[in-house]
């Protein structure tokens, strides 16, 4: 199981993490990421693509 963390004030709603998360559990909502349905697979893929440096994942 992963925790992942958004940090809100560094992210700027780009998108990038929603289109490269595999399990979708990524989505943009009011111009910011945030969780959606389903579970983290723990790929990281959210984590190095953003841009911004906003996501970082936990393994629990």
């Amino acid at each position: 199981m992963y925790l992942v963390t958004i940090d809100t004030d560094r992210c700027d709603g780009c998108g990038t993490c929603e289109t490269s998360c595999p399990a979708q559990y990524l989505v943009v909502s009011d111009g910011k990421a945030d969780i959606g349905d389903g579970e983290c697979m723990g790929c990281e893929s959210c984590v190095s693509i953003c841009p911004q440096e906003a996501i970082s994942l936990q393994e629990l």
